[in-house]
Protein backbone atom coordinates (compact mmCIF):
# COMPACT_ATOMS: atom_id res chain seq x y z
CA UNK A 1 0.00 0.00 0.00
CA UNK A 2 1.13 3.59 -0.61
CA UNK A 3 0.07 7.12 0.19
CA UNK A 4 -1.94 8.82 -2.54
CA UNK A 5 0.03 11.42 -4.48
CA UNK A 6 -3.02 13.68 -4.18
CA UNK A 7 -2.95 13.99 -0.37
CA UNK A 8 -2.58 17.25 1.55
CA UNK A 9 -1.78 17.25 5.29
CA UNK A 10 -2.63 20.41 7.24
CA UNK A 11 -3.02 21.54 10.85
CA UNK A 12 -6.66 22.07 11.81
CA UNK A 13 -6.21 23.20 15.43
CA UNK A 14 -3.70 22.79 18.24
CA UNK A 15 -4.77 19.18 18.78
CA UNK A 16 -6.16 18.13 15.42
CA UNK A 17 -4.73 17.68 11.94
CA UNK A 18 -6.42 17.21 8.59
CA UNK A 19 -5.66 14.87 5.69
CA UNK A 20 -7.39 15.73 2.44
CA UNK A 21 -7.50 13.04 -0.21
CA UNK A 22 -8.20 14.88 -3.43
CA UNK A 23 -8.76 11.71 -5.45
CA UNK A 24 -11.86 10.88 -3.39
CA UNK A 25 -12.65 14.43 -2.18
CA UNK A 26 -12.70 13.17 1.42
CA UNK A 27 -11.20 14.47 4.66
CA UNK A 28 -9.76 12.58 7.62
CA UNK A 29 -9.32 14.38 10.94
CA UNK A 30 -6.65 12.93 13.24
CA UNK A 31 -4.69 13.74 16.43
CA UNK A 32 -1.77 16.04 15.58
CA UNK A 33 0.51 14.03 17.82
CA UNK A 34 0.60 11.49 15.01
CA UNK A 35 1.86 14.04 12.46
CA UNK A 36 5.59 13.07 12.72
CA UNK A 37 4.67 9.44 12.10
CA UNK A 38 2.37 10.37 9.24
CA UNK A 39 5.06 12.49 7.60
CA UNK A 40 7.97 10.02 7.92
CA UNK A 41 6.57 6.49 8.11
CA UNK A 42 5.61 4.37 5.12
CA UNK A 43 1.99 3.34 4.79
CA UNK A 44 2.88 -0.20 5.86
CA UNK A 45 4.63 1.05 8.99
CA UNK A 46 1.69 3.32 9.78
CA UNK A 47 -0.56 0.24 9.64
CA UNK A 48 1.48 -1.27 12.48
CA UNK A 49 2.09 1.79 14.67
CA UNK A 50 -1.24 3.64 14.19
CA UNK A 51 -3.76 1.07 12.89
CA UNK A 52 -6.78 3.27 13.63
CA UNK A 53 -5.47 6.18 11.55
CA UNK A 54 -4.30 3.76 8.85
CA UNK A 55 -7.79 2.27 8.55
CA UNK A 56 -9.38 5.74 8.28
CA UNK A 57 -6.91 6.78 5.59
CA UNK A 58 -7.62 3.62 3.60
CA UNK A 59 -11.38 4.26 3.86
CA UNK A 60 -10.85 7.88 2.81
CA UNK A 61 -8.72 6.93 -0.19
CA UNK A 62 -5.55 8.55 1.17
CA UNK A 63 -3.81 5.15 1.15
CA UNK A 64 -4.16 3.09 -2.01
CA UNK A 65 -2.79 -0.16 -3.50
CA UNK A 66 0.74 0.07 -4.94
CA UNK A 67 -0.50 -0.65 -8.47
CA UNK A 68 -3.19 2.06 -8.42
CA UNK A 69 -3.11 4.32 -11.52
CA UNK A 70 -4.19 7.44 -9.71
CA UNK A 71 -3.74 9.87 -12.60
CA UNK A 72 -5.60 7.56 -14.97
CA UNK A 73 -8.49 7.31 -12.53
CA UNK A 74 -8.71 11.09 -12.18
CA UNK A 75 -8.53 11.61 -15.93
CA UNK A 76 -11.43 9.20 -16.45
CA UNK A 77 -13.39 10.99 -13.75
CA UNK A 78 -12.80 14.33 -15.44
CA UNK A 79 -13.72 12.94 -18.86
CA UNK A 80 -17.01 11.59 -17.48
CA UNK A 81 -17.88 14.99 -16.02
CA UNK A 82 -17.02 16.80 -19.25
CA UNK A 83 -18.94 14.35 -21.46
CA UNK A 84 -22.08 13.95 -19.37
CA UNK A 85 -25.10 13.50 -21.67
CA UNK A 86 -27.55 14.62 -18.99
CA UNK A 87 -27.26 18.40 -19.41
CA UNK A 88 -26.66 20.96 -22.15
CA UNK A 89 -25.60 24.57 -21.70
CA UNK A 90 -26.33 27.08 -24.44
CA UNK A 91 -24.95 30.60 -24.01
CA UNK A 92 -26.30 33.30 -26.31
CA UNK A 93 -24.94 36.77 -27.02
CA UNK A 94 -27.91 38.84 -28.23
CA UNK A 95 -25.36 41.64 -28.71
CA UNK A 96 -21.80 42.51 -27.79
CA UNK A 97 -22.72 46.14 -27.42
CA UNK A 98 -23.00 47.47 -23.86
CA UNK A 99 -24.48 50.44 -22.06
CA UNK A 100 -21.37 50.58 -19.82
CA UNK A 101 -17.71 51.11 -20.74
CA UNK A 102 -15.68 49.50 -17.94
CA UNK A 103 -11.93 50.14 -18.22
CA UNK A 104 -10.94 46.50 -17.63
CA UNK A 105 -13.42 44.83 -20.01
CA UNK A 106 -11.57 42.48 -22.38
CA UNK A 107 -14.29 42.53 -25.06
CA UNK A 108 -14.28 44.63 -28.20
CA UNK A 109 -17.81 46.03 -28.03
CA UNK A 110 -19.50 46.62 -31.39
CA UNK A 111 -21.93 49.50 -31.16
CA UNK A 112 -25.33 48.62 -32.58
CA UNK A 113 -24.57 44.91 -32.87
CA UNK A 114 -27.68 42.76 -32.55
CA UNK A 115 -28.74 39.20 -33.40
CA UNK A 116 -30.70 39.37 -36.64
CA UNK A 117 -33.85 37.44 -37.62
CA UNK A 118 -31.92 34.78 -39.58
CA UNK A 119 -29.52 33.98 -36.73
CA UNK A 120 -32.45 33.98 -34.31
CA UNK A 121 -34.24 31.46 -36.53
CA UNK A 122 -31.17 29.21 -36.51
CA UNK A 123 -30.90 29.49 -32.72
CA UNK A 124 -34.48 28.28 -32.30
CA UNK A 125 -33.74 25.36 -34.63
CA UNK A 126 -30.61 24.62 -32.63
CA UNK A 127 -32.57 24.40 -29.38
CA UNK A 128 -35.18 22.06 -30.88
CA UNK A 129 -32.50 19.93 -32.51
CA UNK A 130 -30.51 19.51 -29.30
CA UNK A 131 -33.61 18.39 -27.43
CA UNK A 132 -34.65 16.04 -30.25
CA UNK A 133 -31.25 14.39 -30.72
CA UNK A 134 -30.32 13.98 -27.05
CA UNK A 135 -33.02 11.94 -25.30
CA UNK A 136 -30.85 11.50 -22.19
CA UNK A 137 -31.00 15.20 -21.40
CA UNK A 138 -32.39 16.00 -17.98
CA UNK A 139 -31.58 19.73 -17.88
CA UNK A 140 -31.19 22.47 -20.48
CA UNK A 141 -29.24 25.48 -19.21
CA UNK A 142 -30.02 28.62 -21.20
CA UNK A 143 -27.71 31.56 -20.45
CA UNK A 144 -27.56 35.07 -21.88
CA UNK A 145 -24.26 36.90 -22.11
CA UNK A 146 -22.80 39.76 -24.13
CA UNK A 147 -22.24 42.70 -24.16
CA UNK A 148 -25.28 43.52 -22.15
CA UNK A 149 -28.01 40.98 -23.03
CA UNK A 150 -30.84 43.08 -21.61
CA UNK A 151 -30.33 45.72 -24.31
CA UNK A 152 -32.48 43.55 -26.60
CA UNK A 153 -34.71 41.69 -24.20
CA UNK A 154 -37.96 41.91 -26.16
CA UNK A 155 -36.45 41.23 -29.60
CA UNK A 156 -34.07 38.39 -28.67
CA UNK A 157 -34.32 37.15 -25.09
CA UNK A 158 -38.10 36.92 -24.92
CA UNK A 159 -38.67 34.78 -28.05
CA UNK A 160 -35.74 32.46 -27.23
CA UNK A 161 -36.89 31.96 -23.65
CA UNK A 162 -40.50 31.36 -24.73
CA UNK A 163 -39.32 28.78 -27.29
CA UNK A 164 -37.14 26.98 -24.75
CA UNK A 165 -39.98 26.89 -22.25
CA UNK A 166 -42.31 25.25 -24.77
CA UNK A 167 -39.75 22.78 -26.08
CA UNK A 168 -38.45 21.73 -22.66
CA UNK A 169 -41.96 21.39 -21.23
CA UNK A 170 -42.99 19.20 -24.17
CA UNK A 171 -40.08 16.81 -23.57
CA UNK A 172 -40.02 16.84 -19.79
CA UNK A 173 -36.58 18.48 -19.65
CA UNK A 174 -35.85 20.83 -16.75
CA UNK A 175 -35.02 24.34 -17.95
CA UNK A 176 -32.52 26.58 -16.14
CA UNK A 177 -32.21 30.27 -17.09
CA UNK A 178 -29.29 32.57 -16.34
CA UNK A 179 -28.06 36.05 -17.20
CA UNK A 180 -24.66 37.72 -16.94
CA UNK A 181 -25.70 41.35 -16.77
CA UNK A 182 -24.71 44.67 -15.27
CA UNK A 183 -28.20 44.73 -13.78
CA UNK A 184 -28.94 48.32 -14.73
CA UNK A 185 -31.72 47.77 -17.29
CA UNK A 186 -33.96 45.41 -15.31
CA UNK A 187 -37.55 46.64 -15.26
CA UNK A 188 -41.03 45.48 -14.26
CA UNK A 189 -41.87 44.09 -17.72
CA UNK A 190 -38.76 41.90 -17.75
CA UNK A 191 -39.43 40.61 -14.25
CA UNK A 192 -43.06 39.88 -15.12
CA UNK A 193 -41.98 37.83 -18.13
CA UNK A 194 -39.19 36.05 -16.29
CA UNK A 195 -41.51 34.98 -13.50
CA UNK A 196 -44.31 33.68 -15.79
CA UNK A 197 -42.85 30.18 -15.33
CA UNK A 198 -41.25 28.75 -12.23
CA UNK A 199 -38.00 27.38 -13.70
CA UNK A 200 -34.88 28.27 -11.66
CA UNK A 201 -33.45 31.62 -12.70
CA UNK A 202 -30.23 33.42 -11.81
CA UNK A 203 -28.37 36.65 -12.52
CA UNK A 204 -24.66 37.37 -12.16
CA UNK A 205 -24.33 41.08 -11.48
CA UNK A 206 -21.12 42.97 -10.78
CA UNK A 207 -20.21 45.71 -8.32
CA UNK A 208 -16.88 47.55 -8.37
CA UNK A 209 -16.47 48.71 -4.80
CA UNK A 210 -18.71 51.02 -2.79
CA UNK A 211 -20.99 53.65 -4.29
CA UNK A 212 -18.22 56.19 -4.91
CA UNK A 213 -15.75 53.71 -6.41
CA UNK A 214 -18.35 51.80 -8.42
CA UNK A 215 -19.88 54.91 -9.98
CA UNK A 216 -16.46 55.96 -11.27
CA UNK A 217 -16.11 52.63 -13.09
CA UNK A 218 -19.63 51.57 -14.10
CA UNK A 219 -21.82 54.25 -15.51
CA UNK A 220 -24.17 54.54 -18.50
CA UNK A 221 -23.38 56.72 -21.47
CA UNK A 222 -25.34 59.56 -19.89
CA UNK A 223 -22.82 59.66 -17.06
CA UNK A 224 -24.95 59.24 -13.93
CA UNK A 225 -24.06 56.68 -11.27
CA UNK A 226 -25.41 53.12 -11.41
CA UNK A 227 -24.69 51.72 -7.93
CA UNK A 228 -28.05 52.49 -6.32
CA UNK A 229 -30.06 51.37 -9.36
CA UNK A 230 -28.18 48.07 -9.56
CA UNK A 231 -28.57 47.28 -5.86
CA UNK A 232 -32.27 48.15 -6.03
CA UNK A 233 -32.65 45.71 -8.93
CA UNK A 234 -30.75 43.03 -7.01
CA UNK A 235 -33.31 43.37 -4.22
CA UNK A 236 -36.18 43.17 -6.72
CA UNK A 237 -34.81 39.96 -8.20
CA UNK A 238 -34.29 38.37 -4.80
CA UNK A 239 -37.81 39.39 -3.82
CA UNK A 240 -39.16 37.51 -6.85
CA UNK A 241 -37.26 34.33 -6.03
CA UNK A 242 -34.45 34.85 -8.55
CA UNK A 243 -30.97 33.80 -7.45
CA UNK A 244 -28.30 36.49 -7.66
CA UNK A 245 -24.54 36.08 -7.74
CA UNK A 246 -23.20 39.45 -6.66
CA UNK A 247 -19.72 39.52 -8.18
CA UNK A 248 -17.37 41.89 -6.39
CA UNK A 249 -14.57 42.94 -8.74
CA UNK A 250 -11.75 44.15 -6.51
CA UNK A 251 -8.55 46.09 -7.16
CA UNK A 252 -5.88 47.59 -4.92
CA UNK A 253 -7.77 50.87 -5.15
CA UNK A 254 -11.25 49.63 -4.25
CA UNK A 255 -10.74 46.63 -1.95
CA UNK A 256 -11.15 48.59 1.29
CA UNK A 257 -14.22 50.37 -0.08
CA UNK A 258 -15.84 46.97 -0.69
CA UNK A 259 -16.53 46.76 3.03
CA UNK A 260 -19.10 49.56 2.60
CA UNK A 261 -21.06 47.27 0.26
CA UNK A 262 -21.70 45.02 3.25
CA UNK A 263 -23.55 47.84 4.98
CA UNK A 264 -25.70 48.41 1.89
CA UNK A 265 -26.79 44.77 1.56
CA UNK A 266 -27.02 43.96 5.26
CA UNK A 267 -30.76 44.69 5.31
CA UNK A 268 -31.57 41.92 2.80
CA UNK A 269 -34.05 39.63 4.53
CA UNK A 270 -33.52 35.97 5.43
CA UNK A 271 -35.22 34.63 2.29
CA UNK A 272 -33.15 36.92 0.06
CA UNK A 273 -29.95 35.82 1.77
CA UNK A 274 -30.67 32.22 0.82
CA UNK A 275 -30.79 33.28 -2.83
CA UNK A 276 -27.73 35.57 -2.72
CA UNK A 277 -24.14 34.51 -3.34
CA UNK A 278 -21.33 37.03 -2.93
CA UNK A 279 -18.33 36.13 -5.09
CA UNK A 280 -14.99 37.96 -4.95
CA UNK A 281 -12.87 38.27 -8.09
CA UNK A 282 -9.61 40.08 -8.59
CA UNK A 283 -9.40 42.37 -11.64
CA UNK A 284 -6.39 40.68 -13.22
CA UNK A 285 -5.32 43.78 -15.19
CA UNK A 286 -4.56 45.60 -11.91
CA UNK A 287 -0.83 45.05 -11.33
CA UNK A 288 -0.89 46.97 -8.06
CA UNK A 289 -2.61 44.01 -6.38
CA UNK A 290 0.83 42.40 -6.07
CA UNK A 291 1.78 45.12 -3.60
CA UNK A 292 -1.26 44.51 -1.38
CA UNK A 293 -0.94 42.15 1.61
CA UNK A 294 -3.04 38.99 1.20
CA UNK A 295 -4.62 39.70 4.58
CA UNK A 296 -6.45 42.76 3.24
CA UNK A 297 -8.49 40.65 0.82
CA UNK A 298 -8.85 37.73 3.24
CA UNK A 299 -10.10 39.98 6.05
CA UNK A 300 -12.62 41.64 3.71
CA UNK A 301 -13.97 38.27 2.54
CA UNK A 302 -14.23 37.12 6.16
CA UNK A 303 -16.35 40.15 7.08
CA UNK A 304 -18.87 39.09 4.44
CA UNK A 305 -18.79 35.48 5.63
CA UNK A 306 -19.75 36.61 9.10
CA UNK A 307 -22.99 38.01 7.68
CA UNK A 308 -23.77 35.86 4.62
CA UNK A 309 -23.65 32.11 4.19
CA UNK A 310 -22.79 31.94 0.49
CA UNK A 311 -19.49 33.77 -0.01
CA UNK A 312 -16.80 32.60 -2.42
CA UNK A 313 -13.37 33.78 -3.48
CA UNK A 314 -10.53 32.81 -5.80
CA UNK A 315 -9.59 29.84 -3.62
CA UNK A 316 -12.96 28.08 -4.07
CA UNK A 317 -12.26 25.20 -6.49
CA UNK A 318 -13.83 21.91 -7.47
CA UNK A 319 -12.99 21.96 -11.15
CA UNK A 320 -12.32 18.30 -11.93
CA UNK A 321 -15.72 17.04 -10.76
CA UNK A 322 -17.49 20.25 -11.76
CA UNK A 323 -15.50 21.39 -14.81
CA UNK A 324 -15.59 24.78 -16.45
CA UNK A 325 -18.60 25.11 -18.75
CA UNK A 326 -16.25 25.62 -21.72
CA UNK A 327 -14.71 22.16 -21.22
CA UNK A 328 -18.02 20.35 -21.43
CA UNK A 329 -18.90 18.66 -24.71
CA UNK A 330 -22.55 19.68 -24.34
CA UNK A 331 -21.90 23.42 -24.39
CA UNK A 332 -21.80 26.18 -26.96
CA UNK A 333 -21.62 29.97 -27.06
CA UNK A 334 -23.51 31.43 -30.02
CA UNK A 335 -22.61 35.00 -30.88
CA UNK A 336 -25.06 37.52 -32.34
CA UNK A 337 -23.57 36.94 -35.81
CA UNK A 338 -23.91 33.14 -35.78
CA UNK A 339 -20.27 32.40 -34.99
CA UNK A 340 -19.84 29.77 -32.27
CA UNK A 341 -17.34 29.73 -29.41
CA UNK A 342 -16.61 27.60 -26.34
CA UNK A 343 -15.48 30.30 -23.92
CA UNK A 344 -16.81 33.70 -22.83
CA UNK A 345 -13.55 34.78 -21.18
CA UNK A 346 -12.00 35.90 -24.46
CA UNK A 347 -13.26 38.35 -27.05
CA UNK A 348 -15.50 37.01 -29.79
CA UNK A 349 -12.99 37.36 -32.60
CA UNK A 350 -12.32 35.28 -35.69
CA UNK A 351 -9.18 33.96 -34.00
CA UNK A 352 -11.15 32.50 -31.08
CA UNK A 353 -14.07 31.10 -33.08
CA UNK A 354 -14.61 27.33 -32.84
CA UNK A 355 -17.51 26.85 -35.26
CA UNK A 356 -20.51 28.32 -37.05
CA UNK A 357 -24.26 27.92 -36.77
CA UNK A 358 -25.46 26.33 -39.99
CA UNK A 359 -28.70 27.05 -41.85
CA UNK A 360 -30.41 23.98 -40.39
CA UNK A 361 -29.55 24.99 -36.83
CA UNK A 362 -26.69 22.52 -36.36
CA UNK A 363 -23.29 23.64 -35.12
CA UNK A 364 -20.38 22.92 -37.46
CA UNK A 365 -17.34 22.70 -35.17
CA UNK A 366 -13.76 23.14 -36.39
CA UNK A 367 -10.41 21.70 -35.26
CA UNK A 368 -9.98 24.27 -32.47
CA UNK A 369 -12.47 22.37 -30.33
CA UNK A 370 -10.28 19.27 -30.40
CA UNK A 371 -7.15 21.31 -29.68
CA UNK A 372 -8.75 22.53 -26.44
CA UNK A 373 -9.61 18.97 -25.40
CA UNK A 374 -6.14 17.69 -26.28
CA UNK A 375 -4.46 20.46 -24.27
CA UNK A 376 -6.38 19.62 -21.09
CA UNK A 377 -4.18 17.66 -18.64
CA UNK A 378 -1.47 17.31 -21.30
CA UNK A 379 1.29 18.86 -19.15
CA UNK A 380 3.41 16.42 -17.08
CA UNK A 381 3.54 18.92 -14.22
CA UNK A 382 -0.18 18.26 -13.59
CA UNK A 383 0.05 14.50 -13.19
CA UNK A 384 1.48 14.42 -9.68
CA UNK A 385 0.32 17.81 -8.42
CA UNK A 386 -1.61 17.33 -5.18
CA UNK A 387 -4.08 20.03 -6.26
CA UNK A 388 -5.05 18.36 -9.56
CA UNK A 389 -8.34 16.93 -8.20
CA UNK A 390 -9.48 20.45 -7.31
CA UNK A 391 -7.98 22.63 -10.06
CA UNK A 392 -8.70 20.08 -12.80
CA UNK A 393 -5.53 21.01 -14.67
CA UNK A 394 -6.48 24.65 -15.06
CA UNK A 395 -8.12 26.52 -17.92
CA UNK A 396 -8.00 24.68 -21.26
CA UNK A 397 -8.00 28.03 -23.08
CA UNK A 398 -4.82 29.00 -21.22
CA UNK A 399 -3.41 25.54 -21.95
CA UNK A 400 -3.81 26.12 -25.68
CA UNK A 401 -2.31 29.60 -25.39
CA UNK A 402 0.69 28.28 -23.42
CA UNK A 403 1.88 26.42 -26.50
CA UNK A 404 2.48 23.16 -24.67
CA UNK A 405 4.89 24.66 -22.12
CA UNK A 406 5.14 22.40 -19.05
CA UNK A 407 4.04 24.94 -16.45
CA UNK A 408 1.34 25.27 -13.81
CA UNK A 409 -1.31 27.46 -15.40
CA UNK A 410 -2.62 28.59 -12.01
CA UNK A 411 0.84 29.51 -10.74
CA UNK A 412 -0.10 28.77 -7.13
CA UNK A 413 2.46 28.57 -4.35
CA UNK A 414 2.39 25.77 -1.78
CA UNK A 415 0.77 28.14 0.70
CA UNK A 416 -1.92 29.07 -1.81
CA UNK A 417 -2.58 25.39 -2.51
CA UNK A 418 -3.12 24.88 1.21
CA UNK A 419 -5.65 27.72 1.16
CA UNK A 420 -7.53 26.02 -1.67
CA UNK A 421 -7.75 22.79 0.35
CA UNK A 422 -8.92 24.62 3.48
CA UNK A 423 -11.52 26.45 1.42
CA UNK A 424 -12.76 23.08 0.15
CA UNK A 425 -13.03 21.88 3.77
CA UNK A 426 -14.96 25.04 4.61
CA UNK A 427 -17.29 24.58 1.62
CA UNK A 428 -17.99 20.92 2.46
CA UNK A 429 -18.19 20.92 6.25
CA UNK A 430 -18.51 24.46 7.62
CA UNK A 431 -20.59 26.65 5.30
Amino acid sequence: MKYSIYNTVLPLSEKLGLVYCGATDRFVVYRRGLTPLLETASADRLAVEAPGLYAELVRGGAIVPDEEDEFGNLKRLGDEAERSPKSYRLILNPTIDCNFKCWYCYEDHIAGSKMGPETLRRVLLLVSGILDRQPELETFDLSFFGGEPLLHYDEIVRPVLDHCRRECRRRGVRLLVGFTSNGYLIDDAMIAHLTEDDEPKSFQITLDGNRERHDKTRFPARGEGSYDTILANVRRLLGCGVEVILRINYTASNILSVRDVLKDIDTIDAQGRKLLTVSFHRVWQDRRMRELPDSVVADTVELFREEFRNVGDAFSMNNLRNPCYADKVNEAVVNFDGNVFKCTARDFSEENRCGVLADDGRIVWDERVESRRAAKLSRPVCRTCRLLPLCGGGCSQKAVESGGENICLEGLSGEEMDKVVMQRFYDCHVR
